[in-house]
């Protein structure tokens, strides 16, 4: 039903059907990911590219797009992970701004606040005067606690 370039992380359909025509791209923009319709059911693309390749997609992982990227649907920017995993390769939230996930001015104590959420706790890692140490303690924790390099990074 589907050809898939491995390269460009392109879904296209086999054969013209309707008003689509064949090579044509599989996928409407939907929340942010593509997702297209077989036998009129929805499913998303990248999940769709990773059965292809795997046979399998077990029901209760992620497959997420490491570089945050969600139409990026090359091969090597899908992983298959559970989703307390998922949860550590976020980008960075669009009302940040500090410019770093986890560190905030507080505007009573004139300090910068660093924490972290770990298995959906959040941790308090001190109150700092300058922001680069607020960052540091931020930058240690996400190691401490396994985070992936492109935390808090943006597209």
């Amino acid at each position: 039903m589907f050809t898939y370039d491995k390269d460009t992380g392109e879904l296209r359909f086999k054969y013209a059907r309707g008003c689509r025509k064949a090579n044509s791209l599989a996928g409407t923009f939907h929340d942010g990911y593509l997702r297209t319709k077989i036998n009129k059911n929805n499913y998303m693309v990248h999940r769709l590219i990773w059965f292809m390749n795997y046979g399998f997609i077990d029901a209760k992982k992620h497959i997420a797009h490491i570089n945050h990227n969600k139409l990026d649907n090359r091969l090597i920017n899908l992983r298959l992970v559970e989703e307390n995993i998922n949860h550590k390769n976020k980008p960075m939230q669009k009302n940040n701004t500090s410019g770093y996930c986890g560190v905030v001015w507080h505007i009573t104590r004139l300090k910068w606040i660093a924490s972290i959420t770990y298995k959906d706790k959040k941790i308090y890692l001190g109150a700092f005067v300058n922001k680069e140490d607020a960052i540091k303690a931020r930058k240690d924790a996400e190691i401490k606690y396994g985070f992936h390099k492109n935390h808090g990074k943006n597209i």
